[in-house]
């Protein structure tokens, strides 16, 4: 019987998780898989003695009754507004949440990573995954009279989106400036199943209002967009057009878009506004809901005027009639013809 080490867990115990034995294991083997198992399960929790965890959970609730201060205060809403007012060269935002890190920066990961919370917020306590954090800098820039001209969070919750027309009207105004806009939203986890993405239906009925769209366009110096969702649904994804519409950027050079659908007309159409400006398209895990890929690709090619990266990542869906090409995480571009599955596979 093999066990795989997983390291000093959070309690100051060892763990060693039994490996389950291949199909046509023995059965002397799948009862040792299962003995072990029940051993590992009944591993002691903790080694902490009854005086530590005392003190432990004195520093808890001091620290628990910070926490509760600091989101009484807006998330540093008065200190924040200060500290702008007196960076007046401010112009770069940069926000990351948990394993989700926007940028490569071993500084950042080293300094910072061990004290981010789960990937997943709390939302059953009301704290949604980054959105109060975030309401609480755009506030304090709009306050200070600074104006982002690079605009980069990601993982965020997309609940930012259930804010109040007012409330996105302040952070609107903060972005005319923009450059570079990137927004990566968090949709959700069913802790009851480990679901990823349960709540993209209603992140789309939000988006369907035409709320992220009204946003980005406010940002008419935009040269770099990226907007992606966590997950992807067949039934209930984000359309193309309800992020973009029918605006035109005039300086926009590299767009990135992942776990989203369209009709083969309107991503031509949208390739097509940009055909000299265009400088690298990225697409990860994308569905036509009309159209086929095998002939958007092509036209796609051909809407150029210049000799742009197309990137392409992942997955490749058409829903009528139902077809699927699948990239992994190699790239496409257009000298390769993407190999094509016959069923659809569910992304891990």
């Amino acid at each position: 019987m093999r066990a795989r080490k997983v390291g000093r867990n959070p309690f100051g115990t060892r763990d060693f998780i039994p490996e389950r034995p291949p199909l046509d294991a023995s059965d002397e083997a799948f009862g040792a898989y299962r003995q072990a198992s029940k051993e590992f399960h009944r591993r002691p929790r903790h080694t902490y003695s009854a005086e530590e965890l005392d003190a432990g959970y004195v520093k808890y609730q001091e620290l628990y009754r910070g926490q509760q201060d600091f989101k009484r205060a807006g998330y540093g809403n008065k200190e924040l507004v200060e500290a702008m007012a007196r960076l007046p060269n401010l112009h770069d935002f940069v926000m990351t949440m948990a394993n989700c890190i926007e940028i490569a920066s071993r500084y950042l990961g080293n300094s910072f990573t061990a004290g981010l919370r789960g990937p997943f917020g709390d939302t059953r306590n009301g704290h949604v995954d980054g959105v109060p954090q975030l309401q609480s800098i755009y506030r304090s820039a709009f306050l200070s009279g600074t104006k982002f001209k690079s605009f980069v969070c990601g993982d965020v919750g997309w609940q930012l989106f259930k804010s109040t027309k007012k409330d996105l009207a302040v952070l609107a105004s903060v972005i005319p400036e923009s450059h570079r806009f990137s927004l990566q939203l968090f949709t959700g986890h069913d802790e009851q199943t480990d679901m990823l993405g349960s709540e993209l239906r209603q992140c789309r009925r939000y988006l369907k209002n035409g709320r992220i769209r009204d946003l980005i366009i406010q940002a008419e110096k935009l040269e770099s967009l990226r907007f992606i969702l966590d997950w992807s649904d067949p039934v209930f994804g984000v359309d193309l057009k309800t992020v973009v519409g029918d605006h035109t950027w005039t300086r926009l050079s590299h767009v990135s878009f992942g776990n989203m659908e369209g009709s083969e007309g309107d991503l031509v159409a949208f390739v097509e506004r940009y055909a000299l400006s265009l400088r690298r398209l990225y697409l990860e895990t994308f569905s036509l809901t009309s159209g086929q890929w095998t002939t958007a690709l092509p036209r796609i090619r051909s809407s150029f005027k210049n000799t742009p990266d197309v990137l392409i990542e992942r997955d490749l869906l058409s829903q009528s009639p139902l077809r699927h090409f699948y990239l992994g995480e190699a790239l496409w571009d257009s000298r390769r013809v993407p190999e094509e599955k016959t069923h659809i596979e569910r992304r891990e």
